[in-house]
């Protein structure tokens, strides 16, 4: 079984990439407060119409390392913070919020977000770069986690996206709640996923939603105790050495598992088990419609 993540994850890229080209930019030439139209290159305060880049050398006049700091709530499409190898931006919330279609940390450099009591509210988070993020409880994302490139993100609190997470080349995500995501979960190359809480998600399988996909060696879900529910889980499917470390009860529709041993218990439900050169023992009460063999064995 495969799916069109691939698809999901460049429409993404594509549609912030219009974004970006539709929206007018606005750099910092210098570091000081937000609202101060002297330190961006437009000598306009940008707002939510502009995409906006914090230590970056794009647009033009903007400089390398700035730290811009939130003395009001603002708004804007998207934010850069360090865009660009050798950048490093910084966003000071302060005790104020920040909304915007996405947040965008080390593309290419670093990023980093201060605060006071301020949060961010943002509809697609994208850390790379080997940066990290420690959200608060006041921290909202709506939409999608992207994580790559050794880069880190904690949750404070439960989160409801109606996209997607990704977290792939040694990146990791902790969770602080419970965490839904529509259009499912893909931990890849070395990623991690860590469960502070339940973690569902609500697709009916259609072009991928619904999937929580472990793709290969070094990926690593631990729910450390709590539950996981969804349209497919995938343990290594189409790659093998993925691992689903201390799970709760699963409530899925199809389960995908090569190459092991992999136990059932009366507080499962699973409506089809696919098993590839491995071994089951359903245990008493296991509730399983469909079992699928190949090349396994079960009891």
């Amino acid at each position: 079984m495969k799916h069109c993540f691939g698809f999901v994850l460049s429409s993404f890229l594509a549609a912030t990439a219009y974004t970006s080209l539709t929206a007018q930019d606005v750099g910092a030439i210098a570091s000081g407060n937000w609202s101060n139209s002297s330190i961006w290159t437009t000598n306009t305060v940008p707002g939510a119409a502009n995409n906006v880049y914090i230590g970056s050398a794009y647009p033009g006049g903007s400089i390398n390392t700035a730290t811009v700091t939130l003395t009001q709530n603002h708004s804007a499409n998207n934010i850069y913070l360090g865009n660009g190898a050798g950048t490093n931006g910084t966003l000071d919330l302060g005790n104020f919020v920040l909304t915007a279609n996405s947040l965008n940390i080390g593309s290419g450099g670093t990023g980093s977000v201060t605060r006071g009591t301020g949060s961010f509210q943002v509809g697609v988070i994208n850390i790379s770069n080997a940066n990290t993020i420690l959200s608060t409880t006041s921290d909202v994302v709506n939409t999608s986690i992207i994580l790559s490139s050794n880069s880190s993100l904690s949750l404070s609190v439960s989160q409801v996206l109606t996209g997607y997470v990704a977290v792939s080349s040694g990146s990791t995500l902790t969770t602080g709640g419970n965490i839904t995501a529509t259009g499912g979960y893909w931990v890849s190359s070395g990623g991690s996923l860590t469960l502070g809480g339940h973690l569902a998600t609500s697709g009916d399988g259609y072009s991928s939603n619904g999937y929580i996909d472990l793709r290969d060696a070094g990926s690593v879900l631990n729910a450390q105790g709590h539950d996981i529910t969804g349209y497919a889980l995938q343990i290594g499917w189409n790659s093998p050495g993925a691992t689903l470390l201390n799970r709760g009860n699963l409530t899925l529709e199809h389960l995908y598992v090569p190459d092991q041993a992999f136990q059932l218990s009366a507080s499962d439900h699973v409506a089809h088990f696919h098993l590839r050169n491995g071994s089951t023992n359903l245990g008493t009460g296991a509730s399983v419609t469909g079992l699928y063999l190949d090349n396994s064995s079960a009891t």
